[in-house]
């Protein structure tokens, strides 16, 4: 895959993606993906600014936000794990606990099997940038190649700064 450069991504619980030209200097033309892959993303023709971070694997198969089917086995708060060292506080969300694998006494929090909070984020930025580009492609038909793109990623302000580098890190991957 070729290494390109930057858009903007917002992290929480689910991500948005937008993108501008530079060449709009006080940026109101900004364009927000509103369609990603998978029913309720972009099949059924509705338009959301938001995708679920979670994904679901079946052998070396990853499927990400909206192409989970329901019952699927699924994956989320995963960036939650991305600083060991982060405990459990007041501000917590009191659903959380629906993420806790209950097969794995030493796990706070459901992984699957062989891989870590790290595979997970990776895999989950590598699915979103694929489709990220892939829209920019269609947008940008003849331009995309020869256009210089900045990424900005941004994380939540009260994550450890481990999990901000980490993070940071990974998207530097694409």
């Amino acid at each position: 895959m070729k290494k390109r450069r930057a858009l903007e991504l917002e992290s929480e619980l689910l991500l948005g993606v937008s993108f501008s030209h530079s060449s709009e200097p006080d940026y109101t033309k900004i364009e927000v993906i509103q369609t990603f892959p998978g029913k309720g993303g972009s099949i059924d023709n509705r338009k959301l600014d938001k995708v679920p971070t979670e994904l679901s694997y079946d052998g070396d198969k990853v499927t990400w936000g909206y192409q989970l089917p329901p019952g699927a086995p699924r994956f989320g708060c995963f960036k939650l794990l991305l600083d060991a060292k982060t405990g459990k506080t007041k501000f917590d969300d009191p659903n959380l606990g629906a993420c806790i694998d209950s097969g794995n006494p030493n796990a706070r929090l459901a992984l699957p099997r062989g891989k870590n909070a790290t595979d997970l984020t990776e895999d989950y930025l590598r699915e979103l940038y694929k489709h990220l580009m892939n829209r920019l492609e269609k947008r940008m038909l003849r331009t995309l190649e020869s256009t210089p793109i900045q990424f900005i990623l941004t994380t939540p302000a009260i994550w450890s700064h481990e999990a901000q580098q980490q993070t940071s890190t990974l998207f530097s991957l694409f």
